[in-house]
């Protein structure tokens, strides 16, 4: 079951349907509060919109269309992309990408992707997006195709990674081990063909830049 996730960060419109990870169709669509600027740009009716509604209007869910609303208070343990993710876990989801996952606040962006792991536990294959860069949370390996050129970047997000190997990529890589913190993996290159970023023990993110800043010429802010 595939799930969208739109959520209040940026997210580059002109990539809507280019990029493989935002190609429908959807068994499900999520909105977490201000991500319903997003579906109202892109025309597109949600199953559901949730959230605590501090950054969206009433007459703005009218205008959305969708017949389910889910409120939550304010105040609570969870930000409303946590509360998306359960409800599509909820649902039954295997696949889940969350859009408009980066931008504005650091906490909640870094909140977005430590949502990949969550979901990852449950079983569920994620991934977050704003259009320009994707990113993947691989405990195992991760097999991309992507045009020669564009950027990727894995780095260890536990302690210590071991067995990290790269191939088909500009600069290999056979089981290195990676601390937090090390920068050896940043800004590597697709030379063509699938690339496999491989690990042994260990936690790794996976940010795969497909398009600069230059190239995205919709609305890649965040909506209001």
């Amino acid at each position: 079951m595939r799930t969208l996730i739109l959520l209040a960060g940026e997210l580059c419109i002109d990539a809507w349907g280019v990029l493989p990870e935002l190609s429908g169709p959807w068994d499900c669509i999520i909105c977490a509060d201000g991500g319903a600027y997003h579906a109202l740009r892109l025309g597109i009716v949600p199953d559901v919109v949730m959230g605590d509604f501090d950054s969206l209007a009433q007459d703005d869910i009218e205008d959305i269309g969708t017949t389910t609303t889910i409120s939550f208070p304010t105040a609570k343990d969870k930000t409303d992309a946590h509360l998306a993710a359960d409800e599509a876990l909820r649902r039954g989801s295997t696949e889940v990408v969350l859009a408009g996952a980066f931008g504005g606040r650091l906490d909640h962006t870094l909140a977005n992707i430590g949502l990949l792991r969550l979901l990852h536990k449950h079983g569920v294959k994620a991934m977050a997006t704003d259009g320009r860069q994707t990113v993947y949370y691989v405990t195992d390996e991760l097999i991309l195709t992507e045009s020669p050129g564009r950027i990727v970047s894995v780095w260890p997000l536990s302690p210590e990674v071991h067995g990290v190997s790269l191939t088909g990529l500009r600069w290999p890589l056979e089981r290195a081990r990676l601390e937090l913190g090390d920068t050896r993996t940043i800004s590597n290159e697709f030379v063509g063909g699938p690339a496999k970023i491989a690990l042994e023990v260990g936690e790794l993110l996976v940010i795969v830049n497909r398009f600069p800043p230059h190239e995205c010429h919709g609305d890649a802010t965040r909506l209001p």
